[in-house]
């Protein structure tokens, strides 16, 4: 199988400096949250501003811990929705720091990460005065239609406090007629347009240039659907000013009655720092993708053009031992050793990395057949035989006799020699490792407990997320002894393995010095017939 490199050189750098301000300084709270919905990112300087809240009390908490409970199973919904659906978008309450709620309007989008979770980018907006404006419209609105039935007298009262509203409104508000002619509008749409009054009173809404031709066909669904009396929600929507500028507006369509006149009220304000915000992330995502796929072939090329020479360094080591074993000192015997198992070390990372491209790319392919898990288990215990005497480590072994599976047994002897290999790193020479085999009707069961150095609650978080390159940095007495060699590869992989399967794969422990244990669960499919062609 060819596989081409794809060079980064014709790739512009990305100034994470320039992005890292842009997204500190955003008018809009910008959060990156993971699929258990725990908060990964914050621009602190808009949070805090915000919401009263510094980094360090939002970062790996639940974000569902600061929605109003009645907003909360809308919320969660709209989460589950931008992680199946890549977007989505909601109003929720939000808690201040100071307990006080605060309406928002949330929008998130869906990207995969360098190590293939599943995160959302929120960008969340303070709307309580666009609220508390929709409020007091609604208000308006409702006041409007029980004064029309009153006298004339009353009637006119109302439109002059209307109007009064109107004028005084944040938002921009036109009036149309239902032949399409605007009737009236606000000084607030003056300043958005930058057309005045006399310039927009008696002419078509259509005439202008400020309306996209594009736009046209869904605004005509919008004035039917408020004809049918149907719900017309807020919609963004682009405009052209007097002076040619584009502006992104949030527009909402809602028919009145003026004088026994019905009218098609639009309501809309600029939203173009949000868009602009909204397209810097999404550039920002589309570049960490392209960087991932890079990644991605890149390991796969390099790889594949390492295994070669590797296994040319190990057939003449081994060559060299096998045929000039008589002909040379011990010294040069020595050196042919530390090549071997260098080459070795190294043909084992470059497995582990074709691996890591295989699952990338949805290429690992698995050879099952009908294997005896507690006969693979006994020759994995063999083949660490020499490392355990080298390390004075016991490994006590609790196995049943014919335990079968349907799996790839070169697979099943990957999952186990690592997570045997990651005990003995841990464990200090006296220790013990226990390996044990259980079975019930739809469950296999492997279970390995060490009396290592153990592991702090926040190196089992840290484990128990699974991701690729996972390595503990640990220092101090008890941890001379401690093997830190390897890739940290080992537990990802083999969790991709378990998967596979729809099994199960944790850690645990009760903290340092206390050891830990692993346990792969693996479920029975299908029945399978024993080496005496019995059914299991």
């Amino acid at each position: 199988m060819t596989h081409s490199r794809i060079s980064s050189s014709n790739k512009k750098p990305i100034d994470r400096n320039i992005s890292s301000f842009i997204l500190e300084n955003a008018s809009d709270i910008i959060i990156v949250v993971n699929n258990k919905f725990k908060i990964d990112y914050i621009n602190e300087k808009t949070t805090f501003n915000t919401f009263g809240f510094k980094k360090k009390e939002l970062i790996g908490k639940s974000s569902l811990d600061f929605i109003h409970p009645e907003d909360r199973d809308k919320s969660l919904k709209l989460l589950n929705t931008g992680f199946i659906e890549g977007e989505g978008i909601g109003e929720v309450r939000l808690k201040h720091k100071s307990g006080q709620w605060i309406w928002t309007e949330i929008k998130g989008k869906m990207f995969v990460n360098y190590d293939n979770s599943k995160k959302a980018v929120l960008m969340i907006r303070d709307i309580t005065e666009r609220k508390s404006s929709e409020e007091k419209m609604k208000c308006l609105n409702e006041e409007l239609k029980r004064k029309i039935a009153l006298s004339n007298q009353k009637l006119l009262r109302s439109e002059e406090k209307y109007r009064y509203l109107i004028e005084n409104s944040p938002f921009a508000i036109v009036l149309i007629d239902l032949k399409g002619i605007v009737s009236e509008c606000n000084i607030m749409t003056e300043k958005l347009l930058g057309y005045k009054k006399t310039e927009l009173i008696g002419k078509f809404f259509s005439d202008y240039s400020t309306t996209l031709r594009n736009n046209l066909p869904f605004l005509f669904i919008q004035f039917k659907n408020n004809l049918k009396k149907e719900d017309t929600p807020f919609s963004d929507i682009q405009l052209i000013k007097k002076d040619g500028t584009k502006i992104w507006t949030n527009m909402q369509t809602s028919l009145v009655k003026v004088r026994n006149k019905i009218l098609l009220q639009i309501i809309f304000y600029d939203i173009t720092e949000k868009k602009k915000a909204e397209s810097l992330i999404n550039q920002e995502i589309i570049k960490i993708e392209e960087l991932e796929k890079i990644r991605r072939e890149l390991i796969s090329s390099v790889s594949h053009e390492l295994k070669t020479p590797l296994m040319s360094l190990s057939g003449a080591s081994e060559l060299l031992t096998n045929v000039f074993y008589d002909q040379v000192n011990s010294d040069v015997l020595e050196l042919i050793h530390i090549i071997d198992r260098g080459t070795k070390r190294l043909e084992k990372l470059v497995e582990r990395f074709l691996d890591i491209s295989k699952l990338d790319f949805k290429m690992l392919r698995l050879r099952d057949q009908v294997c005896d898990v507690s006969e693979v288990v006994q020759a994995c215990a063999e083949e660490m035989k020499y490392i355990l005497k080298r390390r004075e480590i016991r490994l006590n072994l609790e196995l049943i006799d014919e335990v079968f599976l349907n799996i790839d047994k070169l697979r099943l002897e990957q999952v186990i020699m690592s997570i045997l290999s990651n005990a003995i790193k841990n464990t200090p020479p006296q220790g013990k490792i226990n390996i044990k085999i259980e079975q019930n009707e739809d469950i296999i069961k492997i279970m390995t407990i060490d009396t290592g150095i153990g592991l702090t609650k926040g190196e089992l978080d840290k484990v128990k997320k699974f991701s690729r390159f996972c390595k503990l940095q640990r220092h101090g007495k008890g941890t001379e002894y401690l093997d830190i060699q390897g890739t940290g590869l080992g537990l990802f992989i083999s969790k991709n393995i378990i998967d596979m399967y729809n099994g199960k794969i944790e850690i645990n422990s009760e903290g340092r010095g206390k050891g830990c244990m692993c346990l792969v669960e693996l479920p029975i499919k299908k029945k399978i017939l024993n080496s005496k062609n019995k059914i299991l």
